[in-house]
């Protein structure tokens, strides 16, 4: 099905830091820089400039301290954490904006520990401070090449940037910049150690997480109930279902007006020149700013979703995805669900025992692991819907993909299935384009691509690239197809007839081609594809229980 060649650059980068943290010894960073800037990172290219997009790509994903950092401290358990020696109780727990992981720095802020969810945090963690730690380099021989000047009132012209650049840097290191670019001075010398790698503690960490899940509604009698998987966001689906942001529009709408401006013109001129008065799209979309604007809204929402049955749950410690469970029948009982949602029997749903399993879509190669304990868990599992960002090499952020065949880069596995969403996606888009039956490559991790890798893909005709589709697709073909019995590697698997129905919608969140991940930004191709995909998946809930309860 592919003929794909992994490109040798990046094996040898992978194999030497994997080699090195094996050992579990202190491992000075720069002995990765060489492998790194050898593969010329499609996110990080090798430049002696400076490179702002990188480096704020690489400063969202990780926590304000590791701007002190000279310790880098990875652990697969929490209670690995627990044992290295110190009182993690007496460490500060800190989040990354661009990346949900489980973090503590300690009381002088020069250690961080953080908890691996899957091999893929290894990837995503250690290549992304080795990218912060080269432009971070950059910064402090610029500023001890011109210290004198800099000294006068921190004079940013020594970074050789324009004013809009100078605006970027100052945005990407925030309000104590000055602080941050002093720290940056200081070239001290970071390390980095692994402790342990062995795949049964990333098991043990998502049972864990369903453990957690479990012990909050085993009042709902759930391992026995009808479920219907999805992998989406926290809020979506919930938005979609209940109508309350519908109802609060009005301050929504007022809200966007003022502080998101560009937006909200532009969504109106959309609407005007489609002639539309749909609306659920957008509001959604703002309603996360609106709510962090105005809290006390966020008690109401919760409220009123508990009384639709529906039950929210913050992640384990363990494991970084949130979880909601939600009856279908609240699709009956809300009094005011998305009127784009078609049911043909409201009679019957109304008879549903049936839940939705919603998770926070976790990342990487943790979504085999989570899937694995979903079917350990759940005996009566109906439907799985995996949707999430991808890139795109063929079309512009916001289109809409819908794979039928994915290679998974780690272990040389690719998989063609029945998506059910190539022929049930009945929702009419009007900026997005939508990609039918696509070729997609899962990959190692953002940073580890290149243009040898780029030409790879468009060889095999690959036109989406993410990082969760492999592993749930191993996921289900060790279920349904090994019964039980480990996926091989370098093996084409055929996953034509499942007992149940599987559908993936991927929104395109960048072009690698055009415009990569260090330059995505909220707009308005973000606010259809994610609402449509959402719509999608709860309108095959609603019509597979309606037939099953028929």
């Amino acid at each position: 099905m592919f003929n794909y060649v992994f490109d040798p650059a990046i094996k040898t980068h992978v194999d030497n830091y994997m080699s090195l943290l094996s050992t579990g010894k202190d491992i000075d960073i720069e002995k990765f820089i060489a492998s790194f800037s050898a593969f010329n990172s499609m996110i990080h290219p090798t430049s002696e400039a400076l490179d702002l997009d990188a480096f704020g790509f690489a400063v969202a994903r990780l926590p304000d301290s590791v701007f002190n950092l000279s310790k880098l401290i990875m652990v697969q358990s929490y209670e690995d954490i627990k044992t290295l020696g110190f009182d993690v109780t007496q460490w500060k727990k800190v989040i990354s904006p661009g990346r949900r992981r489980l973090t503590f720095v300690n009381p002088s802020g020069n250690t961080i520990a953080s908890l691996l969810s899957s091999e893929s945090d290894i990837h995503d963690l250690l290549n992304c401070v080795i990218s912060f730690y080269i432009e971070r380099k950059k910064i402090g021989q610029l500023i001890n090449k011109n210290y004198k000047k800099f000294s006068q009132d921190y004079d940013m012209s020594i970074f050789g940037l324009d004013e809009a650049g100078i605006k970027k840097l100052i945005n990407i290191l925030g309000p104590d910049y000055k602080q941050k670019l002093s720290l940056c001075a200081f070239n001290n010398p970071l390390l980095v150690r692994m402790y342990g790698r062995a795949t049964p503690l990333y098991q043990i960490n998502a049972a864990a997480w369903m453990n957690n899940l479990i012990n909050h509604s085993l009042i709902l009698g759930l391992t026995q109930s009808p479920v219907y998987f999805v992998s989406s966001n926290s809020h979506s689906l919930v938005n979609i279902i209940s109508g309350f942001i519908n109802s609060k529009q009005n301050y929504i709408f007022d809200f966007a007006s003022k502080q998101s401006t560009k937006l909200y013109e532009q969504w109106f001129e959309v609407k005007r020149k489609n002639n539309l008065s749909q609306i659920n799209d957008f509001l959604y979309y703002v309603s996360n700013s609106f709510l962090k604007a105005y809290p006390d809204f966020i008690q109401e929402k919760k409220l009123y979703e508990m009384s639709l049955g529906i039950v929210s749950i913050d992640s384990a410690d363990a494991f970084q995805s949130n979880t909601q469970l939600i009856p279908v029948k609240s699709i009956i009982t809300s009094k005011n669900p998305d009127t784009n949602l078609q049911i043909s029997n409201p009679d019957i749903l109304a008879r549903s025992d049936a839940y939705i399993l919603n998770i926070e879509y976790p990342l990487g190669y943790a979504a085999y692991y989570l899937l694995n304990q979903i079917f350990q868990t759940f005996l009566n599992l109906r439907s799985i819907y995996i949707m999430g960002k991808a890139a795109i090499l063929s079309g512009k952020v916001g289109d809409i993909q819908i794979p039928s065949a994915v290679y998974d880069e780690i272990s040389g596995n690719s998989y063609s299935f029945n998506n059910v969403f190539n022929s049930q996606f009945n929702f009419k888009t009007y900026i997005s384009n939508i990609y039918t039956n696509q070729k997609e490559a899962c990959v190692y991790d953002t940073y580890l691509e290149s243009k040898f890798t780029i030409d790879q893909y468009q060889a095999n005709q690959m036109n989406v690239i993410e990082m969760e589709n492999g592993p749930f697709l191993k996921s289900i073909t060790e279920k349904f197809l090994l019964h039980g019995a480990e996926a091989s590697t370098n093996t084409s698997y055929e996953l034509s007839s499942l007992p149940m129905e599987v559908g993936i919608i991927n929104y395109a969140s960048d072009n690698p081609l055009v415009q990569n991940l260090t330059q995505e930004s909220t707009s308005l191709q973000g606010v259809e594809p994610v609402y449509l995909a959402s719509l999608a998946a709860l309108q095959r809930i609603v019509d597979q229980e309606i037939s099953r309860l028929s």
